[in-house]
């Protein structure tokens, strides 16, 4: 996983200098410069613009007691288009205006909600094994483990995982004075 990462990561910087370099050789140094400066200028300004209407829907879902999963969606593709944007490079900027616009950033949404459906369906069928205490049933001769709910008082702290309080109900002494 790691090796992929850095591969893509190696590849995508040397494609986006690559590409600058071509331009610039293209257009022209000071070109390609002001280019990088609008771009950035330019994404700063709608990624505040955007950022502030994604922020208000989701209050306004908060506030009617509605789950704001599209606004926050909407707002992590903002953020990441704002990094895109401010980021130099030809890629980065077509990248962060096409999270910026709400036509694609639908086609988007649209595939991370495909994306994450399929994780979760994964998950209940094949559930991770460090999420359960699993036990061997040795009524059934061992086999396929079974679910066994770990006890409320585990852990080294008590019920919850939480660690005792030092004053109990009975230690409190009432001091007010009686009339």
């Amino acid at each position: 996983m790691l090796g992929k990462l850095f591969l893509t990561f190696t590849v995508f910087t040397i494609s986006e200098l690559a590409l600058l370099i071509y331009l610039g050789g293209l257009i022209g140094f000071w070109w390609t410069l002001s280019i990088i400066v609008l771009t950035a200028y330019f994404g700063a300004y709608f990624f505040r613009l955007h950022g502030m209407k994604a922020l208000q829907r989701i209050q306004h879902d908060v506030n009617r007691g509605v789950m704001p999963t599209d606004a926050l969606m909407d707002g992590i593709a903002v953020l990441i288009a704002g990094a895109f944007l401010i980021t130099p490079g030809v890629i980065t900027d077509v990248l962060g205006f096409l999270l910026l616009f709400p036509p694609s950033r639908f086609i988007v949404k649209k595939m991370l909600r495909a994306f994450y459906r399929r994780k979760l369906r994964e998950a209940q069928e094949n559930p991770n094994p460090y999420t359960r205490v699993y036990t061997y049933n040795e009524t059934t001769g061992g086999g396929r483990p079974t679910y066994e709910e770990p006890p409320l008082n585990s852990g080294p702290y008590g019920p919850m995982g939480s660690q005792p309080s030092p004053h109990h109900d009975a230690d409190v002494i009432d001091i007010t004075p009686e009339d």
